[in-house]
Parts: structure tokens; sequence; C-alpha cells
């Protein structure tokens, strides 16, 4: 009778034990293909985020480009900065936020390969840059502008041999930082548009 009993434990036990051990493999299979589909899925999702992501910034960099090149880009580029300073007046501060998809994405960013974030970052940042510099400079030409109009007495005359050298100088840095940041937008409007088979 004991043997009777020995050999039911070892049969419940055994059964047991397979049932356990049936269930851990099962479970760790089913975690694992859990895994791997959740990582696909979040690869094919990441992929997709960056191919729309690099789109929407294509887009966004050459219409802020386009409309950059219309108002002051050309006539920088145009200009002969050894003669009467430029008037580029209309380049007092706006309240507009011309960089409406790199502000609300830029968490996204971290989904680029770093190179192409770093150079995405590196254009926004110089865009911005430029734009602050243009502001700069309009402020000088509205000086100008002012000291130059109307009647010229002591204190205009005096304003006009002060300003006239600096709006100079700072136009030739303005037209240097006009051609550098064109170079980065061009080498960026390549890389997107490899990137993104445009």
């Amino acid at each position: 009778m004991e043997e009777n009993t020995n050999q039911w434990v070892i049969i419940v036990f055994s059964g047991l034990g397979g049932a356990i051990l049936g269930a851990i493999i099962g479970g760790i299979a089913a975690s694992f293909g859990q895994y791997l589909f959740t990582k696909k899925h979040t690869t094919d999702l990441e992929r997709k985020t960056v191919l729309n992501l690099s789109k929407a910034i294509y887009c966004e960099l050459i219409s802020l480009w386009e409309r950059y090149m219309t108002y002051a880009g050309k006539t920088i580029e145009d200009a002969d900065e050894s003669k009467k300073p430029l008037h580029l007046i209309g380049f007092l501060e706006t309240p507009q936020n011309y960089f409406i998809i790199f502000e609300s994405s830029s968490n996204l960013l971290g989904l680029f390969e770093p190179d192409v974030a770093e150079k995405i970052i590196k254009v926004y940042i110089n865009a911005k840059a430029l734009h602050d510099e243009l502001i700069h400079y309009g402020k000088l030409a509205h000086r100008f502008v002012e000291a130059d109009s109307g009647y010229r007495n002591q204190d205009k005359i005096a304003e006009l041999a002060t300003i006239q050298p600096q709006l100079l100088e700072y136009f030739k840095f303005l037209k240097k930082r006009h051609f550098e940041a064109k170079e980065l937008h061009n080498s960026t409007i390549e890389m997107l548009k490899k990137l993104t088979n445009l």
C-alpha cells in the first residue's frame, strides 16, 4: 500500500510539476511574443513619426526661407554694403511665432538619428538668431531714418555720425550671416529630401 501511495505522490507531483513548468514556459513564450509585437509596432510607429515629422519640418523650412528671401534675403544678397545703409525697417519686433512645427514637436527629435537631430536643431537656432539679428538691424535702420529725416540739427547730425558706421558694420555682419544661414538651410533641406525621398 505504501508503494501505491508513493506512486500516486510521484504521479501527482510530476503532473503538477509539468503543469507548472508548462505554465512558466507558456508565460515566457507569450511575454516574448508580446514584446516582439510591441517592439515591431513601436518601431513602425517611430519610423512613420520620423517620416511625417521630416516632411513637416521640410515644408516649414521651405516656407520660412521663401518668405525670408522675398522680404529680406534677396535684398541683402544684392545690396552693396559699402554704400548708404540698407533700410530694412520692416524687421522691427514682431509677435509672430514662425517656428510652429519645430517648437510643437521638438520633443520628438530624439527619434531621429543624432546627426540628423543635431542638424535640424542647428538650422532652427540659426534661423531664430538671424531673425533676432534682422530685428536689431531694423532698429538701427529706424534710428538712422529718424536722424536722416526732416530738419537736421546738431543732435541729428551727431546721431547720424554715430549710427551710420554701426549700421554699415552690422550690415556686413548680417550679409555674412545670411550666407551662412543659406548654406545651412540648403544642406538641411537636402538631408531632409534624402530622408523622406522627396
